[in-house]
Formats: structure tokens, sequence, C-alpha cells
């Protein structure tokens, strides 16, 4: 970058590469009003990366319908809830239900979902590889009645909204990496993170379980307050994505 050139002006450009580059125009309007960069800057180090999966059998957008999703567990919001009957992998135990959606290379999206709609911050400090794969293991196919919510968030995090993270502030603040540069010594001014995670009819571009009284005898999986995801990898069952959607 010039950085001579006038902050602003190079602010524009980036913004329009990275726009380019992900596909996303909310990515590059929020790059744009959030980084700020300082005259005496010397480098901007800046990695992106994409991740886009489209799901096996994707829902019919004739079927999404407008509905309520409780923010943090009790704030009533109005958002489009994408609905199916189907035979997916699918358990219930004390705390969670949870069900795999196949993806197009399959991958494995997984949703777990808290039994109490205030619940998601316990369950995510109960889950560890072992109770993963404890759940995993007891899945069992069936017929369900899913009801996730359609939508699409932009994350960003600063410097100043690392400062719960002691490691991630010390690196965005006072860490020096002198060794990297010659002359005086070389420190990051800022970090920004932004992401865009979307979630549709077609895939991925990050309650109360009842029995039914049909004759399908399908449970209704609805997705209608805080929850925790994963994407598995096929192969390995790495896990390449994952997140906690408390606030639509």
């Amino acid at each position: 970058m010039d950085f001579k050139n006038g902050t602003t002006k190079e602010i524009e450009k980036l913004a329009s590469h990275v726009t380019n580059f992900t596909g996303s125009q909310k990515i590059g309007e929020t790059l744009k009003l959030k980084l700020k960069l300082m005259d005496d800057d010397k480098l901007l180090f800046l990695h992106g990366s994409k991740f886009e999966r489209k799901f096996k059998r994707g829902f019919d957008k004739r079927d999404t319908k407008s509905g309520i999703f409780l923010n943090y567990g009790n704030m009533r919001k109005k958002v489009m809830f994408m609905k199916s009957v189907r035979r997916v992998n699918y358990t219930h135990n004390n705390m969670c239900s949870v069900i795999e959606l196949k993806l197009d290379n399959n991958d494995r999206l997984l949703i777990f979902l808290p039994n109490e709609r205030k619940n998601y911050k316990d369950l995510i400090s109960h889950l560890n590889y072992v109770k993963m794969n404890e759940i995993m293991e007891s899945m069992k196919e069936r017929m369900v009645d899913i009801r996730i919510p359609k939508f699409s968030l932009i994350c960003e995090k600063t410097s100043e909204s690392l400062r719960s993270h002691e490691d991630m502030y010390h690196l965005a603040t006072t860490a020096s990496m002198s060794d990297m540069s010659d002359g005086y010594g070389f420190h990051l001014s800022s970090v920004m993170s932004t992401i865009s995670f979307q979630i549709d009819e077609e895939g991925i571009k990050v309650y109360s379980i009842t029995t039914s009284t049909g004759r399908s005898k399908s449970v209704t999986f609805n997705c209608n307050h805080p929850f925790i995801f994963f994407v598995l990898s096929a192969k390995d069952n790495l896990c390449l994505l994952l997140g906690v959607i408390e606030n639509l």
C-alpha cells in the first residue's frame, strides 16, 4: 500500500479488493468503516479466507416462513425460518438436541440446540473432544421436523474488543516484532478481524423436543433460541468451522 497517498483512498481501494475476493459487500463496507490507518504506519497485513458449502439436500424456499427467534434466550425477534421434514442423524440428551445435515462434499453441519433456551453458555462449557465423540456415536437416523433460522451475520473484532483475551491483546498492542524488520522496533498498531457468516436454503456461505402424534413419529427440532454449530470434515472429522449464534 502507498501510505503517502492518503489513508482514506487506500482503505477504499483495499475494501474494493476484499469485496471482490469474498463476494461479500458487507465485509467490504465494514472494513471501510472500521479500519483505521495512521500516517506513520509502515505495513498492513491482510489475511482473507473463504468457506462455502451447499447442503446435499437443500431447503425449499416456498417453505421458508417468518417466526420468532429468542435473542440471548429472552429477546423476541422476527426472522425467517427454513423448514423441512426429513430423515437425518439425530440425538437428544439431558442438555441438548443435535442434528446432522449433510453438505455437498460429505462434510457435515452439526447443530447443538440446548434444551433450556438460556443454557447455551453452560452447554459450551461441557463440550469437549470426548463429549463430542459420545454425542456423535449416539446419533441415529430418524424423521425430524427441522426449523432453523435463515440469516446472514457480520462479526468484527478489533484490538480494543480483544482486551478480554490477554494473549491476543498483548499481540495487538505491546508485542515487539523488531526481529522481523530492520531499523526501529516494529509493533502492531491495531488488529481487526471481520467475519461474514450466512446460512440459507442452499447451504453455508459460519427447546423443546416433542414427539409428533402423526404416523411418521417425527421429533421437532425448532431452532428458535441460541445454538452452537460445527462443520466437520468428511475425511477425518476435523472441525472446519464453529460458532455460537446467540443474537440475530
